[in-house]
C-alpha cells in the first residue's frame, strides 16, 4: 500500500481519530520536510502553525461527529508548517475511511504557494490597473464584442461630456462623427474577424453638447481561448488643439508658398560708402542676370531702371539716404531679355558706429504678374457692373417689348389684308423682334437668363453643328474638328452651347476675310492652382475644354482688354451689335465655367472655354412640346402683374378668348382677390418679381389655400433664379418676356391641360 501511495502526485496523510498520523507517502514527507517514514506516529497538529494547533482537535471532532461532512468530504485551504518551521499555503481535501482500529481520515494535501502568488500578483495587477485606469489623464474605454462600451474612465467621460452610466452600453458609432464612422467601422470589423489584433487612427468624436473634437485612438483586442474577441481596450488622446495647430500651420505654409511663388525677390546688400553691392541668386531667377555679369555698384542698378522712372527713383534714393530713412518705391526694371518688370523695392538702412548711414539692405519683388492680375480683376469687376446694368435694362425693356409686340399683333389681327395699318403693325413687330433679340443677348451677358442645363457630351453637340457651321463659314474657310475620344461630360444649356459655338465661329470667319482655317477641338484638362491664381474667375479641378482657333488677323492687347464688353466691336458700323462675345462670356460664366482668349496680331486667335466636368451620363433630349388643340377657354385665371401695361394686355387677350380673369397689381392684392372670390380659380398667372409678394411666394400660398390651382410664371429677368427653377421643378409653367398674345394663350392652355400632379410648394 505504501508503494501505491508513493506514486500519487499529492501528499497523502492517513490520520487516526486521535490525531496520530498512521500513514504518509513520500510526497507528504517531501512537502513537510521530513525523512521518509518520519511522519508516521507524529501528530497532525505538528504540521500546523502554533496559531492553529489549539483549535484543530475540536475541528477534527466536529468533522468526525457530522455524518454529512463525512459523506461529502471537505476542501480546505490552510497554512501548514514544515519541520524547519517554515510555513506554506496548502489546499487540503478530507475523506472519511473506516479502519480495523476505528475511523480514519484521509487527507490529500497540495502546495498552493504558486497559485497563492499568482492570485496575489493578479490582485496587485488589478489594483494597479484600477489605479491607472481611474487616474489616467488619457481616455480609456473597454468595449465588448458588439462595439458597446462596458467601462470607461473619468478622462474619457470628461472628454465626451457623458457620465459613466450614460456612456455604458453605447455603441462607439453613436459618439463618433458621422463622416468618420465608415473608416472606424471597417477597422473594427477587421478586428472582430481576426484579421488584425490592433489598430489606430485619428478620428472625430461628437461630445454630448454637440461639439466636435479630434482624437488619436489606439484599439487592442483581448481574445478568449478560441480566438474570439472578448473585449477591446481603447486608449483615446484628444488632439483637437494639435489638429488646429496643424491646420493653422498648413494654412500658414500655403500662404507662404503662395507668397514665395507669386512674389519672388532679388535681395541686395549695398555698402553705400564703398559703393559695393552684393546680390542674391534672386537676381538670376527673377531677372535672368548671371551674377558674374553684374557690375556690383549703384550705377549698374540705376542704368537698368526704366528711363521714364530713372530720375525720380534716383532722387528718392538719395533723399532717403540723406535723411537716414528706410527706402521703398515702385518702378520698372529691365530684365536680361530686354523686357521691363514692375518691381516693389524695399530697403532697410543700417547705420555705422559713428551714426552715419553705412548700408542699405533690401530686395526687389517682381510685381508684374500681380499687376496683371489686378488688371484682370478690375476688368472682371467692370464687366460685372456692366452686366448688372444690362440686366436691369433688359428687365424693364422686356416689359415694354411685351406690350409693343402684343398690341402690334392685336392690330394686325384686326386689320384687313389690304389695310396699310396691318402692314405698319407688321413693321412694328419686326422691329420689336430685333429689339427682343438684343435683350436676350444682354441677359445672356449679364447671366440673368433662365437656363435649362443638361449633362451633355460636347463631342455630340459639336458634331451636330457641323453642317450649319460649314454653311456659315463659306467655301473660303476650312473647318477642322479634332474631338477627344474619351471626352468627359459637362452641364450646360444645349441651346446656349450652340449659341456659343456659332458666335465664336462667326467672329472667326470675320477675322479671316481672305479665308483660312477654323479648328474646333475638345479635350479633358485639369486646371491646377497655378492656373487659377493667374486667371481671375477660373477654378482648379477637372474640366472639359472647347477650343475654337482661327488663322485670322489676330487681336492686340488693347482690344483683348475690351473683348467681352457689351457693344464693343471692331467691325464696321452696321456689321455687328458688339454682343456676340459678350453673350459667350455670360453663358459660360453662368454655366460655372471660364473663357480665355490667346492671340497676337497676325497670328490668329484661340478661344478656350473650360466647363466643370461631371460624372453623370448625358441627359436624354427633351421631347418636343405638343401644341395645344385650342387656345381659348372658359376657366378662371388669377392674374398678378405689377407692370400696368403688361397686365392690361394680358387681361384683354385672355378675356377676349373666353377666360374669366381676376387681376391684381401684386402678390398681396392677389391673395385678397382670391380670398374674396367664391368660385374656383383654375390658374394663377403671375410675374416672378414684384414689390409685394413675389411670384414664388404667391405660388406657395395658392398651393396651400387652393391646392387644385395650377401656376404659370412670367419673367423677362430675375435676380432670384433659384426661386424660378424651384417653381418649375414643382410643376409650374414658365412664360418668358417678351411674349406675344398667341404665346400667352398657347402657354395658358398648355398648363391648364397638363396632367395634375401632387402639389409641391415651390422653393420648399
Amino acid at each position: 500500500m505504501q508503494r501505491l501511495f508513493d506514486v500519487l502526485p499529492d501528499a497523502i496523510l492517513i490520520v487516526a481519530a486521535g490525531g496520530e498520523i498512521a500513514l504518509a507517502n513520500g510526497q507528504a514527507s517531501s512537502l513537510f520536510g521530513y525523512a521518509p517514514g518520519e511522519l508516521v506516529g507524529a501528530r497532525v497538529e505538528d504540521l500546523l502553525p502554533e496559531s492553529l494547533r489549539a483549535a484543530h482537535p475540536a475541528h477534527r471532532q466536529a468533522y468526525a461527529a457530522d455524518p454529512r461532512v463525512r459523506l461529502m468530504g471537505a476542501g480546505l485551504e490552510l497554512v501548514a508548517r514544515r519541520k524547519d518551521g517554515g510555513e506554506l499555503p496548502v489546499d487540503i481535501s478530507l475523506s472519511p475511511l473506516t479502519g480495523e482500529d476505528g475511523p480514519l481520515v484521509v487527507a490529500a494535501v497540495r502546495d498552493v504557494s504558486e497559485r497563492r502568488q499568482a492570485q496575489q500578483a493578479l490582485a496587485e495587477s488589478e489594483a494597479r490597473f484600477r489605479a491607472i485606469f481611474e487616474s489616467a489623464q488619457i481616455g480609456m474605454c473597454i468595449v465588448d464584442s458588439d462595439g458597446r462600451a462596458v467601462r470607461s474612465n473619468q478622462a474619457f467621460q470628461d472628454m465626451l461630456g457623458y457620465t459613466e452610466q450614460e456612456i455604458a452600453g453605447m455603441a462607439f458609432t453613436a459618439y463618433t462623427y458621422p463622416d468618420d464612422v465608415p473608416a472606424n467601422l471597417a477597422l473594427w470589423q477587421e478586428l472582430v474577424a481576426g484579421r488584425r489584433n490592433a489598430y489606430e487612427l485619428e478620428k472625430r468624436y461628437v461630445r454630448r453638447d454637440g461639439a466636435i473634437i479630434w482624437s488619436h485612438l489606439i484599439v487592442r483586442a483581448v481574445r478568449d481561448d478560441e480566438g474570439r474577441i472578448a473585449v477591446s481596450f481603447s486608449l483615446v488622446q484628444e488632439i483637437t488643439e494639435r489638429k488646429r495647430a496643424e491646420e493653422a500651420a498648413l494654412v500658414a505654409n500655403e500662404r507662404f508658398q503662395l507668397a514665395a511663388t507669386a512674389v519672388e525677390s532679388a535681395v541686395y546688400d549695398w555698402d553705400i560708402v564703398a559703393d559695393q553691392c552684393v546680390w542674391s541668386e534672386g537676381l538670376t531667377t527673377v531677372f535672368g542676370y548671371p551674377l558674374e555679369e553684374v557690375e556690383p555698384d549703384y550705377a549698374w542698378w540705376l542704368e537698368h531702371v526704366h528711363p521714364e522712372d530713372r530720375e525720380g527713383t534716383d532722387r528718392r534714393v538719395r533723399k532717403r539716404n540723406a535723411r537716414g530713412e528706410d527706402w521703398d518705391a515702385e518702378y520698372r526694371f529691365r530684365a536680361r531679355d530686354g523686357g521691363y518688370r514692375q518691381v516693389l523695392d524695399r530697403g532697410l538702412l543700417v547705420r555705422g558706429r559713428e551714426g552715419g548711414t553705412r548700408r542699405l539692405v533690401g530686395g526687389m519683388v517682381d510685381l508684374t504678374e500681380l499687376k496683371a492680375l489686378e488688371e484682370q480683376l478690375f476688368r472682371a469687376q467692370r464687366m460685372e457692373s456692366v452686366g448688372r446694368l444690362a440686366g436691369g435694362i433688359a428687365h424693364d425693356f422686356n416689359n415694354i417689348l411685351t406690350v409693343v409686340t402684343g398690341y402690334a399683333d392685336l392690330i394686325r389681327a384686326r386689320a384687313a389684308e389690304d389695310d396699310p395699318t396691318g402692314r405698319d403693325a407688321a413693321e412694328i413687330r419686326r422691329a420689336a423682334d430685333r429689339a427682343a433679340a438684343l435683350v436676350h443677348q444682354l441677359l445672356a451677358y449679364s447671366r440673368r437668363q433662365l437656363m435649362r442645363p443638361q449633362v451633355l457630351d460636347l463631342n455630340v453637340a459639336v458634331a451636330g453643328l457641323d453642317e450649319m457651321l460649314r454653311r456659315l463659314l463659306g467655301e473660303d474657310v476650312e473647318l477642322d474638328v479634332a474631338l477627344e475620344p474619351e471626352l468627359g461630360h459637362a452641364r450646360i444649356d444645349p441651346t446656349q452651347l450652340e449659341q456659343v459655338v456659332v458666335n465664336l465661329a462667326v467672329n472667326a470667319r470675320d477675322a479671316m476675310p481672305e479665308g483660312g482655317k477654323l479648328t474646333i477641338e475638345t479635350a479633358n484638362v485639369e486646371l491646377d492652382e497655378s492656373h487659377a491664381r493667374t486667371h481671375v474667375g477660373a477654378t482648379p479641378g477637372r474640366h472639359v475644354m472647347l477650343a475654337v482657333t482661327d488663322t485670322g488677323v489676330g487681336i492686340d492687347e488693347e482690344t483683348r482688354a475690351h473683348l467681352f464688353h457689351p457693344f464693343f466691336t471692331t467691325k464696321e458700323e452696321g456689321l455687328g451689335t458688339g454682343l456676340g462675345l459678350a453673350t459667350v462670356y455670360g453663358i459660360v460664366k453662368q454655366s460655372g465655367g471660364s473663357v480665355w482668349v490667346y492671340s497676337e496680331p497676325g497670328r490668329g486667335a484661340t478661344f478656350k472655354i473650360y466647363l466643370p466636368r461631371v460624372d453623370e451620363p448625358p441627359d436624354e433630349p427633351a421631347p418636343a412640346a405638343e401644341s395645344a388643340a385650342s387656345v381659348g377657354g372658359s376657366e378662371t385665371v388669377l392674374l398678378a402683374e405689377e407692370d400696368e401695361s403688361v397686365r392690361g394686355l394680358a387681361l384683354r387677350v385672355l378675356r377676349d378668348c373666353g377666360y374669366t380673369v381676376l387681376d391684381a397689381s401684386d402678390g398681396v392684392e392677389a391673395q385678397r382677390v382670391a380670398d374674396e372670390h367664391a368660385g374656383p380659380i383654375h390658374l394663377l398667372l403671375t410675374d416672378v418679381v414684384m414689390t409685394r409678394g413675389g411670384g414664388p411666394e404667391l405660388g406657395r400660398w395658392i398651393a396651400g389655400a387652393r391646392p387644385g390651382t395650377k401656376v404659370l410664371y412670367m419673367s423677362g429677368y430675375t435676380e432670384r433664379f433659384r426661386d424660378v427653377e424651384g417653381a418649375l421643378a414643382a410643376g409650374g409653367g414658365f412664360l418668358g418676356k417678351p411674349f406675344t398674345p398667341s404665346d400667352l394663350l398657347r402657354k395658358v392652355r398648355e398648363v391648364l391641360d397638363a396632367a395634375t400632379e401632387a402639389p409641391t410648394l415651390p422653393g420648399a
